[in-house]
């Protein structure tokens, strides 16, 4: 009987593979590069208050929630939709993530990162490459937050007011769905 599944298993887990690639292949297809882009310093991770976080579609399987708060978000000169997301455990356990998100491209960045009870962020290193919204894993909490409300389409959803309401929309479907 094992030896039935395997080749089922193997097939699965070959066509998963090749779908985050096509996904990646397709995004980086679609989307033209802009050569003279030119990113803006991200700045002093802003304040946040866990009390005001909008939930987000956690990824399936993800022992962690998420949510983003309000206002923190900012979009920059550069077109850089800029907030602060926090990652919660059953256990307690929160990190907050000064993220970046450029619509245009697809991709996101991590620019700090700060474990409860710690008083400073840790700063990621500046020369990080920015990473397509089609990763799979840990960052799928940022396709999430692309996909309700920070972005339309290859844009930011602007102005800042409506992404909030889009993000709380969103917040009030997952958390009521049958």
């Amino acid at each position: 009987m094992a030896d039935r599944k395997r080749p089922c298993l193997l097939l699965a887990a070959t066509l998963v593979s090749a779908l985050a690639v096509l996904t990646t292949t397709a995004w980086s297809a679609y989307v033209e590069p802009d050569i003279d882009w030119r990113e803006d310093a991200a700045g002093t991770p802003p304040d946040f208050d866990p009390t005001r976080l909008i939930p987000v579609d956690a990824p399936r399987g993800s022992s962690l929630s998420f949510g983003i708060d309000p206002q923190t978000i900012a979009v920059g000169a550069d077109g850089v939709v800029r907030y602060v997301v926090v990652a919660s455990s059953r256990q307690g356990a929160d990190t907050a993530l000064f993220e970046g998100i450029r619509c245009g491209n697809g991709e996101f960045r991590t620019y700090a990162r700060r474990n409860k009870g710690e008083a400073d962020w840790s700063l990621v290193d500046s020369n990080t490459p920015w990473k397509p919204l089609a990763s799979t894993g840990l960052a799928a909490h940022v396709l999430a937050i692309a996909s309700a409300g920070v972005c339309v389409g290859r844009a930011p959803n602007t102005p800042v007011d409506q992404m909030v309401r889009d993000l709380r929309k969103a917040a009030a479907e997952v958390r009521y769905r049958p």
